[in-house]
């Protein structure tokens, strides 16, 4: 079955025609490429703020269970929750919205972040400056189907596995702080004994 037979797949859109000059009328949140981290989950830090001119067409506006796929390399896909519905997404990304009947987005998320898939996004990129891909390249993929519910499982542990990473680097990330604060403490003792 073709990723494209159970979504609907478009370029985000090109922000500098809808960019305001001065005196923005609407105000959204914007997803970057800084904003998408290489493991699969947006950095809510570093999304941008957009000032349009006009009111966004729907289409171009990430919806809850929305996938968002990076056109170039690492071509990383990310999953949409609540909290990031609503902003726009740059034509640097694909919104891939899909048929929950056909396929569960977390399993679409997985299948996206596969070496595979993105090897195979590689392949088709390669011929232009960039390596970019287009909707019609996602679209054409073609995967074995599985049901919904085998998709659910995947999915699951999937997600549950991404979750696992954030925490995981999170409190590396705070061990690293812990133990730098510590070494500093050691030192500031160590000038005051040697003087």
């Amino acid at each position: 079955m073709k990723i494209g037979e159970g979504a609907v797949i478009r370029t985000g859109l090109v922000l500098s025609r809808k960019q305001a000059d001065e005196d923005p009328s609407y105000r959204y949140r914007a997803l970057t490429l800084r904003s998408v981290d290489p493991q699969g989950f947006v950095d809510k830090d570093s999304l941008d703020i957009f000032d349009s001119k006009e009111v966004l067409r729907d289409e171009y506006l990430a919806r809850t269970n929305d996938i968002i796929l990076r056109v170039t390399e690492p071509y990383t896909a990310v999953l949409i929750d609540e909290s990031l519905s609503g902003m726009v997404v740059s034509s640097n990304f694909l919104i891939i919205r899909v048929n929950p009947q056909i396929f569960n987005p977390a399993y679409l998320l997985w299948l996206l972040n596969t070496p595979k898939v993105k090897h195979m996004f590689y392949m088709s990129g390669s011929g232009s400056m960039l390596s970019a891909i287009n909707a019609r390249i996602v679209s054409d993929y073609d995967t074995e189907y599985i049901s919904i519910f085998d998709q659910q499982k995947i999915g699951v542990v999937y997600e549950s596995a991404k979750r696992e990473y954030v925490l995981l680097r999170r409190l590396a990330d705070a061990k690293l702080k812990y133990n730098m604060t510590n070494i500093s403490s050691i030192q500031k003792r160590m000038k005051g004994k040697n003087k």
